[in-house]
């Protein structure tokens, strides 16, 4: 997995209306748009994950970048390095789970669970959700 995580050269052309649109040229078929820069690079991020979660699901390889390449596609525009969403490529691919075993204080734990009944989901589910969260909020 960790070789899907890296950062992809992406290509912004400023569009008549003030927005842009963005391809990656080295993940064929992958595109967005957004009203602004800051937008359009989320809505790039948000792209580039989906695009990659569905290559996983369909066992493919990872994209070989080609910063060469993407220099000379981006000529008159914008190239920026995107990084994908780790937290949508795990929510959207098949992965399988993995017995882990960790250490937590009594308390937190005892937490954890009533927490965890409440919400009518597993403990296993009710960590991995937090995680998910907390890294979603990271990236």
């Amino acid at each position: 997995m960790v070789e899907w995580l890296k950062a992809y050269p992406a290509v912004f052309e400023e569009t008549s209306d003030g927005g842009y649109s963005i391809f990656f040229p080295d993940v064929a078929g992958c595109i967005s748009a957004g009203e602004n820069l800051e937008e359009t690079i989320a809505m790039a991020k948000e792209a580039l994950s989906l695009h990659l979660s569905e290559m996983i699901n369909d066992n493919e390889s990872a994209p070989i970048i080609d910063l060469k390449n993407a220099k000379e596609e981006a000529q008159g525009c914008l190239l920026m390095m995107i990084e994908p969403n780790p937290a949508i490529i795990s929510r959207r691919t098949k992965e399988h789970a993995v017995r882990v075993n960790i250490t937590l204080p009594q308390m937190l734990l005892e937490r954890v669970d009533r927490y965890a009944k409440a919400a009518n989901i597993n403990r296993s589910r009710l960590i991995a959700q937090a995680l998910e969260h907390q890294i979603s909020a990271s990236y």
